[in-house]
C-alpha cells in the first residue's frame, strides 16, 4: 500500500466531508515540555470539538467589536468546502468580517491597509496586541496559556514576523548583451508591516499545567499591524491594527478519552519506514501539537500530532525543505483501513470493471461511513458499514483522462469515518496504460531520429470576452525521491475546481507522474512550456515540494527539479507556487542573491509570481485562495466590486489566515504596474491581459 492510516491527509483525520486538506509551527510556548520517550505520562487526551451557533445575529454581535466596519452590508455565501459563511463588509472602505458556520472562527481584514506597500512606522509591542485582545474578549477560552494573557508582565511569548518591501531598479548592464539579472542595481528595503502570533495551547496536565500547543490553519491567533493612522483601522482606539485571524474563536472542546502515546522515536521510525530504502532524510526533533483545520471545515475531533518542523530531504544531491510531515501521536483512536486489492502499481484499463477488497479494524463501535474516490476525479462509491471486518466494493469502471503522457495514473483512496468523527484512510496508485501513437507521416531529422508533428506554437493569452485560462501541476507521490504530500491533491484540485466554478477554462491538470520539469522550462531552452507545458495559460499553479528558486517532481523529465532561471513566461500572467521557499526573498545583494532574483528572466510578458519565503504547510491552500481572490456576488446577482481583493492581496491574506508560512510575491513594473490587478472572470470582471514589457523595476514583498 502506498499509505497507512497514520500517514494520511490531516484533513482526512478530522473532517466528516472528505474533499479538501504538515503544518508548520508547533512549540509548547508558555507551558511544560511535551512528552518525551520514557516520560511518565503514558497517555494523551483526544477531544471532541463543538462549534457555536453562527447566524446573522452572531456576526452582527461580533462586528460590534470592530468600530472600523461602520456602515455595512451583510450577506452569506458558501465556502470552498460548501459550508456556510456570513460576511459583513464596509461598502466605503472594504473592511470585511467573515465568520464560518462550521466552526465559529472568524477573519476580519482591512485589505487596503493590511497589505499596502506603504512604509510603516512600527512602534508597537506585543502589549499593544495583548491589550486589544483582552479588551475585546478575543482570547480563546481554555486555549490561551496564562502567560499569553498577562499584558503587563513584559514577557509575552508572542511570535513577531516583520514584513518588507524590496525594490530593485536596474541601472546599467555590466556588459553589453548580459541578461536582465546581471545588472548593476539600486536596491531599497522598506518595512511595511508586522504580524504578531499569539500562542494557543491546551492544558493536558494532571495536577500541574502541561500546555500542548495548537497548530494548523485553525489553531492560531494572528494580528497584523501596518502603522497607518486611525482613519481606517479596525478600531480607532488601536491605530494600525488592520487584520485579525481568529479561526479557533468560539469553539468548545470536551475530552473523549485518553489514548496511549506514540513516542517521538516511534513516530520518527514510522516516518522513515514510510519512505523507500536509501531515502536521505533529516527529520529533526518532532514536537507534539493538536491540529485544527481551516474554520470552513467541519471538524469534530482533535487529536495530538507529532510535527516534524524543519525536516529536510536530499533530492538529486540538493537539500530540500519539506512541507512539514505530521503523524498521529496516539494509538488506538483512529480506525484503520487497508486496501488489499488492487495492489500498488496495478495497471487499469478504461471501461474494465474493478473490484476493491480490504479490511477495516477499529477500537470504536460502528456504524462507519466510507468514501471511495479518485484524487482529483470525484467520488466513486460511498455508504455505511455497520461493523468492522473485510469488505468488497465492485466498480463498473474507473474515470480516466488522456494527457501528454498517455492515460493518466490514478490514486484510488478509501476513507472511513467512525462514530467519533475520526477518519482513517488508505490509498493505492493505479497505472494507466501508455498507448503508442504513430503519426501517419514520419520524417527523418538530421540525427536520424524519426519524429512526428512538431509542437504547436505558443498560444496567445485569452482575448477579451473569452474565458480566462488556467492550469495546475501537482505531485503527491514522489516515488521515493522525497516524502509524499497528502495535502497536495486537495490543494491543487481545490484551486482548479474553484477557479473553474468562477468561470475560468482549465487547460491542464497534470498530477504525479505526468507533471514534468520540462513543462516549466522554456522551449528555447529545450523545454515544452509552449506546447504541452505551462506557458499556454494565464494562471498556472504548482503544489509540491520546493526550495529556493526550485520546484520538485516525482519523475525525471528531463530533471527532478525545475530551476526558476529557465523560466521565460510569455503567456502566463500569474504563477503561484504552493511549495517551500520557492520565492525565497531578502535584501538584494546581487544576481542570484536572494535566490528569488533567479526568476527575473521569467518576466517575458508575465505580471507576478507568488509563493513562500519560508517553509510552507502541507495544507489545502488553493480553495481558500480562490475564495479570497474571486469577486463577491451577493445573492448571486449583485457583484460587490469594491470588496474584491487583488491577486497579491489574496495570496498574502490566505497565508495569514491559514498560518501556512511566510509568503512572498515578486512582480515587474514596465509599460504598466500590475500590482493591484484583480482576478478576472468571464461573467463579471473580464479584461484584457496584455504582456508586460519594458521592465524598469522589480518589486517584492516578503515576510521574514
Amino acid at each position: 500500500m502506498m499509505k497507512r492510516y497514520w500517514f494520511v491527509s490531516i484533513t482526512a483525520i478530522f473532517v466528516l466531508i472528505v474533499a479538501l486538506m504538515p503544518v508548520k509551527k508547533g512549540s509548547a510556548q508558555g507551558g511544560s515540555p511535551v512528552p518525551r520517550p520514557g516520560a511518565p505520562q503514558a497517555t494523551m487526551p483526544v477531544f471532541r470539538l463543538t462549534a457555536p451557533a453562527v447566524n446573522q445575529g452572531s456576526i452582527s454581535e461580533l462586528g460590534a467589536l470592530f468600530p472600523g466596519i461602520g456602515s455595512n452590508t451583510l450577506f452569506s455565501d458558501t465556502t470552498h468546502v460548501g459550508s456556510l459563511r456570513f460576511t459583513i463588509v464596509n461598502t466605503q472602505t472594504g473592511i470585511s468580517l467573515e465568520q464560518f458556520a462550521a466552526s465559529g472562527g472568524f477573519f476580519v481584514t482591512n485589505v487596503r491597509r493590511a497589505f499596502s506597500e506603504t512604509p510603516a512606522i512600527l512602534d508597537y509591542g506585543p502589549d499593544f496586541v495583548c491589550n486589544f485582545l483582552q479588551s475585546k474578549g478575543l482570547f480563546p477560552a481554555k486555549a490561551t496559556p496564562p502567560q499569553a494573557m498577562d499584558c503587563t508582565g513584559g514577557q509575552l511569548p508572542y511570535r513577531e514576523i516583520p514584513i518588507y518591501l524590496s525594490i530593485v531598479t536596474p541601472t546599467m548592464r555590466v556588459e553589453a548583451g548580459m541578461k536582465p539579472d546581471l545588472t548593476q542595481a539600486v536596491s531599497t528595503v522598506i518595512p511595511i508591516g508586522l504580524v504578531y502570533q499569539v500562542p494557543l495551547a491546551i492544558d493536558v496536565g494532571v495536577g500541574a499545567p502541561n500546555y500542548i500547543p495548537l497548530t494548523g490553519p485553525g489553531g492560531h491567533l494572528s494580528v497584523l499591524l501596518t502603522g497607518f493612522g486611525d482613519n481606517e483601522s479596525l478600531d480607532p482606539q488601536y491605530p494600525g491594527l488592520n487584520a485579525i485571524a481568529s479561526p479557533f474563536y468560539g469553539r468548545q472542546f470536551t475530552k473523549i478519552g485518553d489514548y496511549p502515546i506514540l513516542s517521538a522515536r516511534e513516530a520518527t521510525d514510522q516516518l522513515r519506514a514510510g519512505l523507500p530504502p536509501g531515502t536521505v532524510i533529516t527529520p529533526g526533533t518532532p514536537t507534539m501539537a493538536y491540529y485544527v483545520d481551516h474554520p470552513a471545515v467541519t471538524q469534530t475531533t482533535m487529536i495530538p500530532m507529532w510535527v516534524f518542523t524543519g525536516a529536510v530531504v536530499n533530492i538529486d544531491g540538493q537539500e530540500v525543505p519539506l512541507k512539514t510531515p505530521m503523524l498521529p501521536a496516539v494509538t488506538g483512536f483512529l480506525p484503520e483501513v487497508r486496501i488489499n486489492s488492487p495492489a500498488d502499481n496495478t495497471p487499469y484499463f478504461p471501461g474494465t470493471p474493478l473490484t476493491v477488497t480490504g479490511l477495516l479494524t477499529s477500537s470504536m463501535a460502528g456504524p462507519f461511513t466510507y468514501t471511495l474516490s479518485v484524487d482529483g476525479g470525484g467520488t466513486l462509491d460511498s455508504g455505511v458499514w455497520p461493523v468492522t471486518g473485510t469488505f468488497q466494493l465492485n466498480l463498473a469502471t474507473l474515470p480516466f483522462s488522456l494527457t501528454k503522457a498517455g492515460w493518466d495514473n490514478l490514486t484510488l483512496r478509501l476513507s472511513v469515518t467512525d462514530n467519533n468523527g475520526a477518519v482513517g484512510e488508505d490509498a493505492v496508485l493505479l497505472l494507466g496504460p501508455h498507448y503508442v501513437y504513430l503519426p501517419l507521416i514520419l520524417r527523418t531529422t538530421g540525427n536520424g531520429r524519426l519524429v512526428g508533428p512538431q509542437p504547436a506554437p505558443p498560444e496567445r493569452a485569452a482575448a477579451p470576452n473569452t474565458a480566462p485560462t488556467m492550469g495546475v501541476e501537482w505531485i503527491q507521490y514522489y516515488n521515493g525521491t522525497a516524502p509524499n504530500l497528502p495535502g497536495v491533491p486537495p490543494d491543487a484540485n481545490g484551486f482548479y475546481n474553484r477557479l473553474r466554478a468562477a468561470g475560468w477554462s482549465g487547460r491542464f491538470n497534470y498530477g504525479n507522474n505526468v507533471a514534468w520539469e520540462k513543462d516549466w522550462r522554456d522551449c528555447s531552452l529545450g523545454g515544452i512550456d509552449c506546447s504541452w507545458g505551462v506557458d499556454r495559460v494565464q494562471y498556472v499553479y504548482f503544489a509540491g515540494h520546493g526550495s529556493p528558486a526550485r520546484i520538485y517532481f516525482g519523475v525525471n523529465k528531463d530533471n527532478y527539479s525545475f530551476f526558476g532561471g529557465n523560466a521565460r513566461y510569455q503567456n502566463v500572467r500569474w504563477a503561484s507556487f504552493s511549495s517551500c521557499q520557492t520565492l525565497r526573498a531578502g535584501p538584494y545583494i546581487g544576481p542570484g542573491n536572494p535566490p528569488l532574483t533567479n526568476w527575473f528572466n521569467a518576466f517575458q510578458g508575465a505580471y507576478m509570481l507568488l509563493g513562500f519565503h519560508s517553509n510552507m504547510a502541507d495544507v489545502a491552500f488553493g480553495g481558500p485562495l480562490v475564495d479570497n481572490m474571486r469577486l463577491p456576488v451577493m445573492f448571486g446577482i449583485v457583484p460587490l466590486y469594491f470588496a474584491q481583493r487583488s491577486i497579491r492581496e489574496a495570496w498574502v491574506l490566505t497565508a495569514f489566515q491559514m498560518n501556512a508560512g511566510k509568503p512572498a510575491y515578486l512582480y515587474a513594473v514596465g509599460n504598466f504596474n500590475p500590482v493591484n490587478f484583480k482576478l478576472p472572470d468571464a461573467v463579471w470582471h473580464n479584461y484584457s491581459t496584455p504582456p508586460l514589457t519594458g521592465i524598469t523595476q522589480y518589486r517584492w514583498v516578503w515576510w521574514d
